[in-house]
């Protein structure tokens, strides 16, 4: 489950899909683009099944994750399982990604991106999906506040996508988040700060299926 901002995500069965060019990540550890993306995908996958709609996952980085979609409480660990391996990699812009993954993308259905990328050339791409019938809206991860390397591009990518009709949120470093992700021991944990923020503080890598 995620904050008030994100219960307003477009209805349907969602593809949640995750940016993993390491070109535009920032920060480090549990306090990075790349770990913040993880922690988002799997919670907003977890509230979307128990409103009993269906969820898949992409991810190119070291290995390209697709999960197809899918319902059902079995569908969060394959997705979590997924999460578990998805690594950066500069195999490949988000702009790539979609247009490599806009055939496995049908009409009526939701495309949520999540990324700290602040190239215009992949907010074309979702005018791409928009026309063939496909919702989508994105999360910004504000890598200024990671690292400062890019400082007020966030809000212009933002403000570009608005232009469009896309909808998109801004999360920065320390965004106040929560999580209520019910996982069974051992396989994927998460901890809460003083700030109420949760954090993974164990991602279960090469579970087996």
């Amino acid at each position: 489950m995620m904050s008030k901002e994100f219960d307003r995500e477009p209805s349907g069965d969602l593809w949640i899909i995750l940016d993993m060019d390491e070109g535009v990540q920032a920060g480090e550890g549990e306090e990075s683009t790349e770990e913040y993306g993880v922690i988002l995908a799997a919670p907003l996958a977890d509230r979307v099944l128990r409103e009993n709609r269906a969820v898949g996952l992409v991810a190119r980085g070291g290995e390209r994750v697709f999960i197809p979609l899918g319902k059902g409480r079995g569908q969060i660990w394959r997705i979590l399982r997924g999460l578990a391996h998805v690594t950066t990699t500069s195999n490949g812009t988000l702009a790539e990604t979609l247009e490599e993954e806009r055939k496995n993308l049908r009409r009526g259905t939701t495309a949520l991106i999540i990324t700290p990328s602040t190239d215009p050339v992949w907010a074309g791409e979702l005018l791409a999906l928009s026309q063939r019938g496909i919702a989508t809206t994105a999360i910004l991860l504000d890598a200024a506040s990671f690292d400062g390397r890019t400082e007020g591009r966030t809000l212009a990518m933002w403000a570009l996508l608005a232009d469009q009709g896309i909808p998109s949120h801004i999360v920065a470093q320390g965004y106040p988040f929560q999580i209520r992700l019910q996982q069974p021991a051992g396989r994927w944990e998460f901890k809460v700060l003083g700030t109420g923020r949760a954090i993974a503080v164990r991602r279960p890598h090469r579970v087996g299926v």
